[in-house]
């Protein structure tokens, strides 16, 4: 067993304050368990769900999980390696993943329900890390298509992706009412 296969479990805990001791976490309880790594949570908007990546079938796939711990679903079935980073949109209808599917990693988009995955973004360069704009109309990602890592954005219709960033972007993250867009340099 390699480190990659790993257990690894998602938690749920009180909020920050909760806790017996003021200032506190309170103690948290095992959200996501399996023999397998479980990770990389994203709540979806209403609360009740959670997207995560889990690799219990062997591969990693994307999964989603109602909070109170019923109705546990397979999103993807890629059977492979480097699938990740699972993204609520807004509108709560579907999620947005990067993976290597196809070979080389890129930006998809699946229903929230399930169904078949979307590619957004193609050719040889590397697309990480989605996040959505408020309007859940486009998706941010970072790649290395220009040369260096910058942030993109793609229409969750797809087309050709645009260059946000031009000195260097990892992340990044649009403010709730999409006017300004935070990321890592």
């Amino acid at each position: 067993q390699t480190s990659k296969d790993t257990n690894i479990d998602v938690y749920q805990g009180p909020g920050f304050g909760s806790g017996p001791v003021p200032g506190r976490f309170g103690s948290p309880k095992v959200l996501i368990h399996s023999s397998r790594r479980d990770d990389s949570p994203s709540i979806s908007p209403d609360g009740q769900q959670i997207a995560f990546v889990s690799k219990r079938t062997g591969n990693e796939e994307i999964w989603t999980l109602t909070l109170n711990g019923k109705h546990l679903k397979q999103l993807t079935s890629f059977k492979g390696r480097g699938t990740g980073t699972p993204r609520w949109s807004p509108d709560g209808r579907s999620i947005a993943f990067d993976s290597l599917a196809a070979g080389n990693p890129d930006i998809y988009v699946i229903s929230a329900a399930g169904g078949i995955p979307r590619r957004l973004t193609t050719g040889p360069s590397g697309n990480f890390m989605p996040s959505w704009s408020p309007d859940s109309k486009w998706l941010y990602f970072k790649s290395n298509r220009s040369g260096s890592d910058q942030l993109w954005k793609v229409a969750f219709t797809g087309g050709a992706p645009v260059q946000i960033t031009n000195a260097g972007a990892t992340e990044g993250f649009a403010s709730s009412d999409g006017k300004t867009l935070y990321f890592i340099n």
